[in-house]
């Protein structure tokens, strides 16, 4: 879980490039960071308890959320972030599971954050 969560750090240390659209350096998002999000939205739809109570505790959920902000160009990274989020709102049996992702993501903070 660990090795997750360090992919999934916001402030990843690498190479920086140069966008297209603007003259901002930054470090691109990568592949790995893509996989990673789509092994927790695959250990989430395992429905283990011992996956779950691990992904809750960790900052996991929050390092996603994070991501989605500091890339919200990024429409591959939005596609795995809406499909987890429906497996966690709209299709997980366990409501404390679902209350503890939500609060610990700060999906309803970010989403205010974004919208303005």
């Amino acid at each position: 879980m660990e090795a997750c969560e360090q992919v999934l750090r916001p402030d990843h240390v690498d190479d920086k490039i140069q966008g297209s659209v603007c003259t901002v350096e930054f470090v691109p998002l990568g592949q790995q960071r893509l996989l990673t999000v789509e092994l927790v939205y695959n250990m989430i739809q395992l429905k283990k308890d011992v996956l779950m109570r691990q992904i809750c505790i960790s900052p996991l959920c929050k390092n996603i959320i994070d991501l989605v902000k500091q890339y919200p160009w990024n429409n591959f990274l939005q596609l795995k972030v809406m499909l987890l989020m429906t497996e966690v709102i709209e299709k997980s049996d366990n409501e404390g599971f679902r209350a503890d992702f939500l609060t610990t993501s700060g999906i309803g903070p970010a989403l205010v954050v974004m919208g303005d």
